[in-house]
């Protein structure tokens, strides 16, 4: 999925989102990583879980907060 912080971004952010959420099929062993914006990693993390990967083999984080300015580099989306 091409990464788009400008013009779009909302468009290719939910329709990765609507794959996540209706036709990704984790194998037994899937590893996630996610890293784009807070919202919508929680967002995408959420989703995964939904479809049954375990919480403790997704890894996210969020660079940026839609909105805010100088947000912490620090939200892994863990607190959930």
């Amino acid at each position: 999925m091409p990464r788009n912080h400008r013009a779009g971004a909302n468009t290719v952010s939910d329709a990765l989102l609507l794959q996540v959420a209706q036709a990704f099929k984790p194998a037994v062993d899937t590893v996630c990583c996610i890293a784009c914006e807070a919202g919508m990693m929680r967002r995408i993390r959420d989703a995964l879980i939904a479809n049954g990967v375990p919480c403790t083999r997704i890894h996210g984080r969020g660079y940026w907060k839609a909105g805010a300015t100088a947000y912490p580099d620090h939200d892994y989306g863990d607190d959930a």
